[in-house]
């Protein structure tokens, strides 16, 4: 898999179709926030030197900022969601050659 392909199939896309589809949890502005937000955390991981140090701190900026919007947005990331963005956060480190079986996202997360 690749950075591309993976973005190809975030979970931002599938949250847009349920929102089409009439789910009332979710809102076009917070989809859109959320995007920006894993485009973000995608290209910190592609330019940086793909350190541990470094793939943690861009989990780290990414669950900061998912909380924050999370807040602002009226907590619309429930189990799925959660699950669906862990997926995501994963797969992008593991891309770049950080692979784990902890869960990288749990000592920042609220969502």
């Amino acid at each position: 898999m690749t950075m591309e392909t993976l973005w190809a199939n975030r979970p931002t896309l599938i949250w847009e179709e349920r929102l089409n589809e009439g789910d009332d949890i979710y809102t076009l502005p917070a989809i859109l926030a959320v995007d920006a937000a894993l485009r973000q955390y995608a290209n910190t991981l592609t330019r940086s030197d793909k350190s541990e140090a470094s793939v943690l701190a861009a989990v780290r900026d990414l669950v900061l900022r998912l909380n924050e919007l999370d807040e602002e947005h009226d907590y619309f990331i429930e189990t799925m969601e959660r699950e669906e963005l862990y997926d995501f956060i994963v797969a992008a480190a593991a891309l770049v050659g950080y692979e784990t079986d902890d869960d990288v996202t749990e000592e920042w997360r609220e969502w």
